[in-house]
């Protein structure tokens, strides 16, 4: 035993319309919005943060005044170079 329910159709071409017009205008909005507006102002979303810093990025500074100041003189090496170890093996063809 089978149960059939059939819901009635309806055919209103008036809200297929309506929906069809408003998708349209919705598209059309968006696009304008997305591709033809002018972005907001670059200067309001700057945090603090990052105009400090670029105000000290456009300072200038000598290198050979800083390599001959005696703060840089005073500072010593406190790691060496790093020591090359032994990479592979001599002979890559023999057994493990």
């Amino acid at each position: 035993m089978a149960i059939n329910i059939e819901g009635g159709k309806q055919n209103n071409p008036l809200a297929k319309v309506a929906v069809i017009v408003i998708s349209i205008i919705l598209l059309v909005f968006a696009t304008y919005y997305l591709f033809f507006t002018n972005p907001p102002q670059i200067d309001v979303l700057v945090p603090v943060e990052l105009q400090t810093i670029s105000q000290i990025s456009g300072l200038n500074v000598d290198p050979s005044e800083i390599i001959k100041s005696p703060e840089y003189n005073a500072l010593k090496e406190q790691v060496g170079p790093p020591d090359l170890g032994q990479f592979g093996r001599e002979n890559p063809f023999t057994k493990f």
